[in-house]
């Protein structure tokens, strides 16, 4: 089976508080193809127009880095 393991870094922000905010994760681990992989990937939070009542909705942008050792 193919895994791969992050820890992330995040800031709690209520959405409606937020512009653009950011948060990264970083590759530590995998099994399968990702055995021995690492990196990190840091992604930018951005509030999108809601959905609907009672809803919310946020895009990612991530921009990952990897290496395999």
């Amino acid at each position: 089976m193919n895994k791969l393991t992050s820890a992330a870094l995040a800031a709690l922000i209520p959405l409606s508080l937020i512009q653009v905010a950011w948060a990264a994760d970083t590759l530590i681990g995998g099994t399968g193809k990702y055995k021995g992989i690492s990196g990190t990937a840091p992604y930018t939070i951005s509030p999108l127009p809601a959905p609907g009542q009672g809803l919310g909705a946020i895009a990612l942008e991530h921009k990952v880095s990897w290496q395999f050792k």
